[in-house]
C-alpha cells in the first residue's frame, strides 16, 4: 500500500497504526518482522513491542500501535507498507506532531 501526504512543515512525528487481527490469524503481526515500512524511501524500524496480537475471533478489537518516531519532509511524503507474507486489518495510519 502506498500512500502521499501534504507536510506544512518538515518534523518529527509519532506513527500509530491502528488495526486489528483477523480471524484467521493465529499468530501475532510483529511489525518490525512481518512487514516493511517506508516512509520517502527511507525503511522505518518499528519499536519492538509494535504488534498486533492474535485473536481468532470475529470482531477483534482494533488496538493503536505506536511504531516509532520519523522524519516527515516540507510538502509531498510518500508512505509506503509492504506485507510479504500475512497482514493484519488496518483500519489507520496516523502521524502526530511531538510538541
Amino acid at each position: 500500500m502506498n500512500y502521499t501526504f501534504e507536510s506544512p512543515t518538515a518534523q518529527q512525528m509519532t506513527l500509530v497504526i491502528a488495526g486489528a487481527s483477523h480471524y484467521q490469524m493465529s499468530e501475532d503481526f510483529v511489525f518490525g518482522t512481518d512487514g516493511i515500512i517506508k516512509l520517502n524511501d527511507q525503511v522505518v524500524t518499528p519499536a519492538g513491542e509494535a504488534k498486533i496480537e492474535s485473536n481468532q475471533q470475529m470482531g477483534a478489537p482494533t488496538v493503536e500501535v505506536t511504531i516509532g518516531t520519523v522524519n516527515v519532509l516540507a510538502g509531498t511524503n510518500t508512505f509506503a507498507i509492504e506485507f510479504p507474507e500475512r497482514a493484519p486489518a488496518l483500519d489507520c495510519f496516523r502521524f502526530l506532531p511531538i510538541a
